[in-house]
Order: C-alpha cells, then sequence, then structure tokens
C-alpha cells in the first residue's frame, strides 16, 4: 500500500503541471469566445442604431427639393441626362423672372453643370394647368452678345440660340436671335435682352417669316468679365473690357404641340406625359458668322446630376430600398440594394461559431420599416429592409484576421508544454 502511495506520488506534480497548461488553453479559449460573443452583441446594437440613422438620412434627402426631382424621375442620371425633360417639384417656372428661375432651378437640382463653363436644365412643370410648355434654363460663357435687327434677311449677324427637341422620328427645330429689349441696361451693369423665335429655314433667308407666338426667350448677360479676363476701369481700357469673357442665363418656355396634345386626349388629362421619356432636347448658342458654338449640351457633362441611384452609398451591405408609387402601373419604382463588402476570406469553422453566439434583446434578425413621401404627382411608399446577419459575415472576415494572434498564443503554450514536459518532467521522473 506505502509503495502504491508512492508511485501515485511521483505523477502528482506531472498532474499538477498538465492540468495547468490545459487550463491556461481553455483560458485563452473562453476569452476568444467571450470577446467574439461581445463584439457580436455591440455589432448588433450599432446595426440597429445605423439602420436608423440611414433611413432618417434617406428620408431627409428624398424630401429636398432635388430628393424630390429624382423621386419624380426616377431614370434620371442615364446617358443623355442634361437633354432628357424632368418634371420640376414645382407647378410651373416664372420664366420672366431670372432670380425665381435661377433659385428654382437651382435649388431643385436640375441643373447639369458642362465643362465650357455653362450648364442646362430642361424640364416640365407638374401641373397641367400652366398650359404644357417645355421649359430650358440654363448659362453659357461668352462674349459680348451680338444683337439682331429686325429687318435683316439673314439671322447670322448676331447671336442666336437653336433647340432641337426629338421624339422618336419627329422634330422640331427652333431659331432664335438676340434682341434688345427697351430697358436693356449698359455692359457695366449687364445687358438684357430676348430670343426670338422662328422655325428654322434650311436656306437661312428668313424674310418675311413669323416668329412663334408661344415661344418665350430671355437672357441676362452680366456686365463682369470673368476671372482672367480684361475686368475694366479706366477709359484706355474699356475697348478690352467690350472683348472680355462673360456669363450669360437664359430662360426659354417651349410649345411643343405633341405636349400640349397629351392634355385634351379625353377624360382626365394625363400629366406627366407618358412618353415623356422619349423626348430629347438639345440646346446650342451660335456666334455672329459660321464659328464653333459657344454652348452645345451634345457635349460632354462635368458631373452627373443627383439620381436615386446615388442613395446607395447610404446603404450598407444587406439592405434594400424599395419605392412604390401608389396606384401606378410600375408599382416598384427603385428597389437599390447596398454595396457588397470586400471579398475576404474567413473561416467557414469560425463563422459557423459565430452565428451560435447568443444575443441578447434580438427580436429578429431582418429589420424593415416603412414611411410615405406625398409629392404633387402622387404619393410614394418608402420601405427599408435591413439584415442583422451581415454582421454576422463581417466579424467572421475580421475574426479570421485575429485567430491567427489565437493560434499563435495557443502554439506559444503548447510548445512551452512540449519543452518543459520533455527537458524537466521526463528526468524528474526518471530521479523518482
Amino acid at each position: 500500500m506505502t509503495r502504491l502511495l508512492r508511485y501515485l506520488a511521483s505523477f502528482r506534480l506531472r498532474l499538477l503541471f498538465r492540468a495547468s497548461f490545459l487550463l491556461l488553453i481553455l483560458a485563452v479559449l473562453a476569452m476568444a469566445a467571450v470577446v467574439l460573443q461581445g463584439e457580436k452583441q455591440r455589432s448588433y446594437d450599432n446595426y440597429k442604431d445605423g439602420f436608423l440613422k440611414t433611413k432618417a438620412q434617406i428620408m431627409s434627402r428624398l424630401y429636398q427639393p432635388s430628393g424630390l426631382l429624382a423621386l419624380l424621375n426616377p431614370r434620371r442620371g442615364e446617358a443623355g441626362a442634361a437633354e432628357q425633360p424632368v418634371v420640376l417639384p414645382f407647378a410651373a417656372l416664372d420664366f420672366d423672372d431670372q432670380n425665381k428661375v435661377r433659385h428654382a432651378i437651382e435649388m431643385a437640382g436640375c441643373l447639369v453643370p458642362y465643362r465650357n463653363g455653362g450648364s442646362l436644365c430642361v424640364a416640365i412643370g407638374n401641373n397641367p394647368r400652366m398650359g404644357g410648355f417645355l421649359y430650358a434654363a440654363g448659362t453659357f460663357v461668352s462674349g459680348p452678345l451680338a444683337a439682331h435687327r429686325i429687318g435683316d434677311k439673314f439671322l447670322d449677324g448676331a447671336h442666336r440660340m437653336r433647340v432641337s427637341v426629338r421624339r422618336d422620328g419627329e422634330a422640331w427645330t427652333f431659331l432664335a436671335p438676340f434682341e434688345l429689349t427697351a430697358d436693356s441696361a449698359n455692359a457695366v451693369d449687364g445687358l438684357r435682352g430676348r430670343f426670338t423665335g422662328y422655325v428654322e429655314r434650311p436656306e437661312r433667308d428668313y424674310t418675311g417669316a413669323k416668329t412663334i407666338r408661344e415661344f418665350r426667350g430671355w437672357v441676362w448677360q452680366s456686365g463682369r468679365c470673368l476671372a482672367g479676363a480684361p475686368q475694366g476701369g479706366p477709359a484706355d481700357a474699356a475697348e478690352g473690357a467690350d472683348e472680355c469673357a462673360r456669363s450669360s442665363f437664359f430662360s426659354l418656355r417651349l410649345p411643343v404641340e405633341t405636349l400640349r396634345q397629351s392634355l385634351f386626349q379625353g377624360g382626365p388629362p394625363q400629366w406627366p406625359p407618358a412618353d415623356l421619356g422619349r423626348y430629347r432636347v438639345t440646346v446650342e448658342v451660335l456666334p455672329p458668322g459660321e464659328a464653333q458654338a459657344v454652348f452645345d449640351s451634345g457635349e460632354a457633362i462635368a458631373a452627373p446630376p443627383f439620381s436615386l441611384g446615388d442613395l446607395t452609398a447610404l446603404l450598407l451591405p444587406g439592405e434594400t430600398l424599395t419605392l412604390r408609387k401608389k396606384g401606378g402601373d410600375d408599382a416598384i419604382t427603385l428597389r437599390s440594394s447596398g454595396n457588397e463588402g470586400a471579398e475576404e476570406p474567413s473561416a467557414p469553422w469560425l463563422a459557423r461559431l459565430i452565428r451560435l453566439l447568443p444575443v441578447e434583446h434580438l427580436e429578429a434578425t431582418e429589420i424593415e420599416m416603412t414611411d410615405e413621401i406625398v409629392t404633387p404627382v402622387g404619393s410614394y411608399q418608402v420601405l427599408f429592409h435591413g439584415d442583422a446577419r451581415s454582421v454576422n459575415e463581417a466579424l467572421s472576415v475580421a475574426a479570421t484576421r485575429l485567430s491567427w494572434f489565437v493560434a499563435a498564443m495557443l502554439g506559444a503554450i503548447g510548445l512551452a508544454w512540449i519543452v518543459i514536459e520533455i527537458g524537466l518532467i521526463r528526468r524528474i521522473a526518471r530521479l523518482t
């Protein structure tokens, strides 16, 4: 019996030592599991808070005039965005007043900038009772505007605007020379005039041509030279000041017969027209003579306009934004999913472990919220859908990167165990 107790006592040190290393390994694994569970809980809480903030940001963006403009024109932002008419979040444009027109189109985000310093907005109002006109407004840069004199046989001696409206195989082309008005100011205060519309003639002879009664066009040229151009001042610099480049703002109202016909097809007026997306409007500002146009809307734009697709940048992976127009044939206006996360490798076993970790106060992994926006042309339902399970994917990717540190710690503990086991414990066992 004594010999048996002595034999068992020889294993006591080894059992204590091995139990210590086993407990150390278990402590490292438990610490990693607790950290993962805590990170998962915080990630879920942060995801809920971030989802609410994303909803608030998107709704705030949609309630702004530029957001309403994108909501009323869901296809905006595609090719030819500057030449395709859009529906304004206003009943009409007060095209005779420079300040009102400029404020309306700039606030609505309708202006599309061009690289040559110009800009253009082609739109219609959302109220059919305002006449069903097509509006075009924007800016261009040129020298002092040369005016057309009434009675001239040709219009080539003045600045003129050519506007082309196309729909499928139909086309309407207007040529509008610049004319001074009775209240035109001098070059210091700026210049105000009008564009008088004619139906363009290929032979360029406008003798006896009648103006288009419903065509209205105004232009306001600034009296200040742009940066880098002569700024005027003394009398000896007046000639250089007259030739400097200035910015002009124009506002047009175009009578397009097919648009107006859509108001009188029997029954309630259909507005905006169902075929509005098939219209294309090109605006050119031609200098006197045969020189190149100082502004052409067919050139490349400087920056694309805001569209509903830009809201995708606010969505996280797994989130979906759906817009539905109530009572419309095409119920789903837009369905946009957030960008997928970076394709980084993750360990499958680690992803399964993270999914099994418990989370407190989790009613459902999928979150849905709805809201509504009322516009002059109808109501839109906004549906937000989020999937909290995307947190597991992001966490598994991060945990996979950090798992090498845990593996290195466990390897160091195992290596120390083996060294002490072979180099120390075995020799003590032989002595005892």
